[in-house]
């Protein structure tokens, strides 16, 4: 049964095509133009904002298939502001591939916070596009959360192209099995001066599993005054488990205040035996612990109902996958 977030305007695309039946559109604004003939397509206008969270849910019921999304755009209008979530977590399928391209343009003034949810099923095999291209003063917030395919891709492309625009981008992924993999590349691209963006990934590694993590801030010689930071911190459950991590600045501007780096850790013993003497067992330490790590990245979510939703499926996740 398909689960939606509480009061949100529930989008359901199954095999790639919408379902008028399972979705919801009564809180979608009358002035906002919404189409899905090919892709989805959805424009707020300027001084318009949505308050329910637009909740964008992708079913794969085909064993075998590959599914190729049409693009899903959003046009955020001037003075605008909304909140959506892209959901590939209620498979019903195996050995499928989905490939999916999503792009986001804010305007002027613009808020738009953007949201993904990969729990696919575990023979998948994901690949996935943003492209987020930011007008004057708007501001843009990712987060994604990666733990559901064998194998996924997320390539992220940010131009800030305005001055003042801002960008913050977070997300976490958790591989819990053997030949699990993920390969994360983000580029933010500061082309004009006096904007902002900050990065930060945590990533939790079990059994065999592979992760690859590229962040790359580039800043032109005209983007003056730039703030940029990014950050890649990763924890090790298990001494196979492998992580390549390549944070990288490229500057051709002297007036910006930009850093960049990452760290590979293990879970201190001292610190599993510490909740051990409490009388908590190794299973349900390693997974408090490891909840933890977590934690200041998930509190990046700013919307109560979304940061419930993808914290309620990453628990379940930890919960059905601790090593013992």
């Amino acid at each position: 049964m398909t689960s939606f977030i509480k009061s949100s305007i529930s989008l359901v695309f199954i095999n790639g095509c919408f379902n008028e039946t399972l979705s919801d559109l009564s809180l979608l604004p009358p002035q906002v133009i919404f189409t899905h003939s090919e892709g989805l397509f959805l424009q707020v206008p300027s001084h318009c904002s949505i308050s329910p969270v637009i909740h964008l849910v992708f079913i794969n019921t085909e064993k075998n298939k590959s599914i190729s999304y049409l693009p899903t755009i959003i046009i955020a209008g001037e003075n605008s502001r909304l909140t959506f979530i892209e959901d590939y977590s209620e498979q019903q399928s195996e050995y499928y591939t989905t490939q999916a391209v999503t792009e986001i343009y804010a305007n002027k003034n613009s808020e738009v916070n953007y949201y993904k949810l990969q729990n696919e099923h575990s023979t998948a095999t994901h690949t996935a596009s943003l492209l987020v291209e930011q007008k004057q003063d708007s501001q843009v917030n990712t987060f994604f959360a990666d733990y559901g395919s064998c194998s996924a891709r997320e390539n992220v492309t940010i131009r800030l192209s305005e001055r003042g625009a801002r960008c913050q981008m977070n997300g976490i992924y958790y591989l819990s099995q053997d030949a699990q993999s993920i390969h994360t590349a983000i580029q933010v691209n500061h082309i004009a001066a006096f904007c902002a963006s900050s990065m930060m990934y945590k990533g939790v590694l079990d059994k065999k599993s592979q992760a690859v993590f590229n962040g790359k801030i580039h800043v032109k010689p005209e983007a003056q005054k730039t703030v940029a930071h990014q950050a890649n911190h990763n924890l090790l459950l298990a001494a196979e488990s492998d992580v390549k991590t390549k944070p990288e600045l490229e500057i051709y501007a002297d007036d910006v205040k930009c850093t960049h780096g990452a760290t590979v850790g293990q879970l201190s013993e001292a610190m599993i035996f510490y909740l051990r003497t409490r009388g908590i067992e190794k299973a349900e330490a390693l997974k408090l612990l490891t909840q933890a790590f977590v934690f200041d990245a998930m509190e990046k979510i700013n919307n109560i109902s979304v940061k419930e939703y993808i914290q309620g499926s990453f628990e379940k996740r930890v919960s059905q996958y601790a090593t013992l």
